[in-house]
């Protein structure tokens, strides 16, 4: 569009993404020649401020952005701030561990540059640069936290939610092998069992029928099992995780829904108790998937899925990943007819989205079998 001319300066209207307008008001810097500009989400904030600025020429109390520039705080110091604003309202300390990575390349690309600095084309430039440098997944979880920062940055008054909003920040999705199947048939679950070595062939029917993950498999215990000599009614708690970016050590579950009982199959019952009795300590707080190398500390997560990739080579499934086990379980399990509420239950899921795609399983089965009764029906 073109920009209006004002008493002073000009004011520029751009149309946002959403359908929403916003108006970025500009005039020329007396002292250095350059353009300033500032973009609002109302008009009449940009002829205010325009106005301001005319005054304060008038009045010889302007002062250009290189003067103001050591009150405008860089990247890096709004990230720390951001940082120790999450801490203080409870975020998990295993959770602020993980950001470490994923603020990686943004502090290295724009962590010295200063708030007053970062226009949408500045970020517009590092969306571009981090798409080439990282892989997808990581470049998604840059972009998002860059945002993150600067919309905590907007919300305290260090810089303008219209610059953030005029960004053209991508959308990057998961490269997907449209191959990939992340079911398992029950006999493929059994055949990579059999091939894990004896003591940890118990972990992967864990994760594939009692819908657990890694870190809460490895985070097992004996007190965890409870009512074995009651087949139907025996469960195993889930009450902890061994977090792999916390050296290791047991943490608490990333949300309250975590925090769950879930049923035994009985099929598995007499497996976890020769389970127990064979390579399980006495004591309640014993591991159960222990070290081979500390037998006091639950087995390392790399060396779990070295065993892991070994069992699913002769499953003949190379493209299969531990975490695909619990996602076959609780898919086998919506397929029994079970209801969103259960599967938030037993997935100790806390976002309904998450969940409601396991649902979909049961959809799927149910066109498969209309299909099927289709080819049988004569009208």
């Amino acid at each position: 569009m073109t920009p209006k001319r004002s008493s002073f300066g000009y004011i520029r209207p751009h149309t946002l993404k959403s359908g929403t307008k916003s108006y970025t008001a500009s005039f020329i810097d007396p002292i250095t020649k350059k353009r300033i500009s500032k973009t609002f989400r109302a008009q009449s904030e940009a002829r205010k401020w325009l106005t301001e600025r005319k005054k304060d020429i008038t009045t010889g109390q302007f002062r250009t952005p290189e003067e103001t520039a050591p009150l405008s705080p860089t990247v890096k110091e709004v990230t720390d701030q951001w940082l120790k604003d999450l801490r203080a309202r409870g975020r998990k300390e295993s959770t602020l561990y993980s950001y470490d990575s994923k603020i990686k390349h943004p502090l290295a690309q724009l962590g010295e540059t200063r708030l007053y600095e970062i226009t949408p084309e500045v970020i517009n430039q590092y969306c571009v640069k981090v798409q080439s440098d990282l892989q997808p997944g990581a470049a998604s979880n840059a972009l998002a936290k860059l945002h993150a920062i600067l919309a905590w940055a907007a919300k305290q008054g260090m810089i303008d939610r219209v610059t953030i909003d005029r960004a053209s920040w991508p959308v990057i999705g998961a490269v997907k092998d449209p191959e990939r199947r992340q079911v398992a048939t029950p006999e493929e679950v059994r055949i990579m069992a059999q091939a894990m070595p004896p003591k940890y062939g118990l972990a992967l029917y864990l994760a594939a029928w009692c819908a657990l993950r890694m870190g809460e498999v490895r985070g097992l215990q004996r007190k965890d099992f409870l009512r074995l000599d009651e087949p139907g009614k025996a469960v195993v708690q889930v009450r902890r995780q061994v977090n792999s970016k916390m050296h290791h050590q047991y943490t608490d579950l990333k949300t309250k829904a975590g925090k769950r009982d879930v049923t035994l199959p009985s099929s598995l019952i007499p497996m976890v108790k020769e389970h127990l009795r064979e390579y399980v300590d006495d004591a309640p707080d014993a591991v159960i998937f222990p070290s081979p190398t500390v037998p006091g500390r639950p087995i390392g997560d790399n060396l779990l899925r070295e065993y892991f990739w070994v069992a699913r080579a002769k499953a003949d499934m190379p493209w299969f990943v531990f975490h695909d086990l619990r996602h076959t379980g609780l898919t086998i399990f919506a397929q029994q007819g079970a209801t969103l509420a259960e599967l938030l239950e037993r997935g100790g899921h806390s976002d309904v989205e998450v969940a409601l795609k396991y649902q979909h399983a049961t959809i799927e089965r149910d066109q498969t079998l209309t299909a099927k009764m289709d080819s049988r029906i004569e009208i």
